[in-house]
């Protein structure tokens, strides 16, 4: 067997093909569910398990059964769907082979897993013949544990606002004496957006992203936006689906890999703010660890959120 493309891509095969065993190859169309199955069964691969479910949201297993359906043998339309796989997504043609090869296989077009290649990023290529897997190394293992599954219309956690007070107008004033001191001021929050190089080198080195589409801006202006309200959503506005982000990252530049409804902040009673991943494809951290889609993790003063290619948002508290 020629070496796979990432650690932990034997154990996602096998995952992928139990998971088609025990709940019908369907499920290779439903991301969610399939999410949700991968983050039991490759608890310490989240990448890899985001790579198999982008492939389901992308209708990998639908349109390779109708390209075979309709007489195509099974490498022409792997390549095929490879191929526009990594057309629709930021993703490497490789991993975006290995994908499709592991979703045929576990969709029983393939025999013989041995006798299928897929020449990444090329229709006209695909031939019968040794392995086709890819065998740049990537390292794949955040400490946080697998995502629960994308949503892009995850419904947004609200905290509660506190509830209003009135005062009688009428009502004699009572002197009241102040024995701890008078209570802090909460504290003004505001998120200071940059570009990091080391954060998008990490991104690339780990191989999942095509780095010939990709490039570091030169000149990325650093700016900072005051948090407010109870909750700041983080992403790219869409004037198709009406996305208009309080934190918006559209650019120019804009960062590729960050989704229209990314992520959002979320204020606290006391004047502290949580951050929810909304299902982003491509994932968020905190500080170097992936955080679990639909998972609020609490924000500290001077906490830096990673997320898309460069994009890094570090929280100040003032």
């Amino acid at each position: 067997m020629a070496a796979t493309p990432f650690e932990h891509a034997d154990q996602a095969s096998l995952a992928l093909r139990a998971i088609v065993t025990e709940h019908g190859s369907e499920l290779l169309s439903r991301p969610r569910e399939l999410a949700n199955l991968l983050a039991d069964l490759l608890p310490d691969a989240p990448r890899v398990a985001r790579l198999l479910v982008t492939a389901a949201q992308d209708q990998v297993a639908r349109e390779l059964r109708d390209h075979t359906s309709a007489g195509m043998d099974v490498a022409t339309a792997s390549a095929m769907v490879s191929s526009s796989f990594a057309g629709a997504t930021m993703l490497a043609p490789e991993a975006c082979a290995w994908a499709v090869r592991e979703f045929a296989m576990a969709l029983g077009l393939v025999a013989d897993p041995d006798r299928l290649t897929i020449h990444a990023g090329s229709a006209a290529g695909a031939t019968q013949g040794s392995v086709g897997q890819p065998t740049a190394p990537m390292s794949t293992e955040p400490a946080a544990p697998a995502p629960d599954p994308p949503a892009r219309q995850r419904g947004r956690q609200r905290a509660p606002a506190p509830a209003a007070t009135r005062q009688d107008p009428h009502a004699k004033a009572v002197p009241v004496v102040a024995r701890r001191g008078p209570r802090p001021a909460k504290p003004c929050w505001s998120a200071v957006i940059s570009a990091d190089r080391g954060y998008f080198d990490q991104v690339i080195a780990e191989g999942v992203l095509d780095e010939t589409a990709i490039s570091f801006p030169g000149g990325y202006p650093q700016r900072s936006v005051p948090l407010s309200g109870t909750e700041m959503r983080i992403g790219r506005r869409s004037a198709s689906t009406g996305i208009t982000p309080e934190i918006d990252l559209t650019g120019p530049p804009a960062d590729p890999g960050v989704s229209h409804l990314h992520a959002v902040l979320i204020a606290q009673q006391d004047g502290t703010w949580l951050l929810l991943d909304q299902g982003s494809s491509n994932g968020t951290q905190v500080n170097g660890s992936q955080v679990a889609s639909g998972v609020p993790v609490p924000l500290r003063d001077g906490d830096r959120i990673c997320l898309g290619v460069w994009t890094v948002l570090t929280v100040r508290a003032a």
